[in-house]
């Protein structure tokens, strides 16, 4: 089994961003400063290593990758609808994952758009098309709420 990697995005982390105990695990920010179109590429590599992962067995490493494309657009989410408007470039993505995964985050935010790539998925077989589907089945219950803002 090959390795799987999420991707994060690189440079050194100064050192007094982490905690006074030095370990790493433990941050004082949550978050540090990335580019808009920097967390659009860490949330499509991380859904789309979390779904290789998944594939192949590796769960922790697909919940590390999930933890990181969370982590992403939580930070898109923090610039308001300009966060969530750089977000709407995966609804054409190569991956039909990384398509699915932007439009359940964005269903309050682009309705229509969102629930077209998720009723197109949603045609097919298979992994992906299940989740695109049960995530219009929660929209319509009123039960999705993962960006409630």
């Amino acid at each position: 089994m090959e390795a799987l990697e999420c991707r994060l995005a690189k440079g050194p982390v100064p050192n007094e961003l982490w905690g006074t105990t030095g370990d790493m695990r433990e941050p004082k920010v949550k978050y540090l400063a990335m580019s808009l179109d920097a967390l659009v590429r860490q949330f499509a590599d991380n859904v789309a290593a979390q779904t290789d992962a998944i594939w192949q067995g590796a769960a922790k490493a697909g919940n590390r990758c999930a933890r990181k494309y969370i982590s992403a657009f939580e930070q898109l989410r923090a610039h308001g609808d300009t966060g969530r408007e750089a977000l709407t470039v995966l609804f054409s993505h190569p991956r039909m994952d990384v398509r699915v995964m932007a439009a359940a985050y964005l269903l309050r935010y682009r309705t229509h758009e969102a629930r077209e790539v998720l009723m197109e998925a949603a045609r097919g077989e298979g992994l992906v098309p299940f989740k695109a589907g049960q995530t219009l089945k929660r929209w319509e219950e009123g039960a999705w709420a993962l960006d409630p803002e």
